[in-house]
């Protein structure tokens, strides 16, 4: 498993911490979930040791049950013809491509931020309520929820850092940071709709890199959508591997 995947499996489990989610180690698949269709609920790690021939199979037998949340990530690699095609058939989808990138931070020139930010590291609880805004409106799906108190319980986890770029005191751009054995992966890297093509997250992540060097981080990794590719290659990401999410529709979806 390379550094990239390992990190996203990473992201899903620290969310065991969280009092109403609920992780679960099946025989070849890990899966995260909460009782009120909240983020997040998602089938992750798919052990590609187990029998292939048999691991989606189970998979898609479970969700089709309903005992499993209705979506599921699997690296791009994983999957055969014969896969794609069961998926199809029993209703599982594609819904989103992921684009696994990396780099190895270094100092970039020095960051000069626009008249009025500032940047600090999200920790009073108004910026918390801030940053599950942002997230609610721009990165989770519109069937799921977001509840503002996740934050405030993930935010004591030695491994995670929250960051955000403020602008005349609103919270315009934020990221949150995972570090694991000395690899740093960004999540929920979003920006307020108005504020987008401004530079505020350009900047924002260039900060966090420097920082991220200075750390002794060896490799930064995240996972761009379509509309995000573009911005992080021209940050000097490359990409490296391509992860599928998967969703059971509902009818009349």
């Amino acid at each position: 498993m390379n550094s990239i995947e390992n990190n996203l499996y990473e992201f899903y489990r620290i969310f065991e911490t969280v009092k109403s989610v609920m992780h679960i180690q099946e025989k070849g698949f890990e899966v995260i979930q909460a009782p009120d269709n909240s983020w997040p609920q998602m089938i992750f790690n798919l052990d590609q040791a187990t029998d292939t021939q048999k691991l989606i199979p189970t998979i898609t037998a479970e969700i089709g049950k309903n005992q499993y949340p209705s979506s599921f990530i699997v690296p791009e690699g994983y999957l055969s013809r014969n896969h794609t095609e069961l998926l199809k058939t029993n209703g599982l989808v594609p819904i989103k491509m992921l684009k696994g990138m990396n780099i190895v931070p270094e100092i970039n020139k020095e960051i000069t931020l626009p008249n009025n930010c500032e940047i600090c590291d999200l920790i009073r609880e108004t910026h918390l309520i801030a940053f599950a805004n942002l997230i609610r409106k721009e990165f989770i799906a519109p069937e799921m929820s977001f509840r503002n108190g996740i934050l405030s319980e993930v935010k004591s986890c030695k491994e995670i850092k929250m960051i955000g770029l403020f602008y005349e005191k609103t919270l315009v751009s934020s990221l949150l940071v995972l570090t694991k054995d000395n690899i740093s992966g960004l999540y929920f890297i979003v920006t307020k709709t108005e504020n987008k093509n401004q530079g505020y997250a350009t900047t924002l992540i260039n900060f966090v890199l420097n920082q991220l060097h200075n750390y002794g981080v060896k490799e930064v990794v995240l996972h761009a959508n379509h509309n995000s590719f573009v911005l992080y290659k021209k940050l000097g990401f490359i990409e490296q591997n391509r992860f599928i999410i998967y969703r059971k529709l509902s009818h009349g979806q």
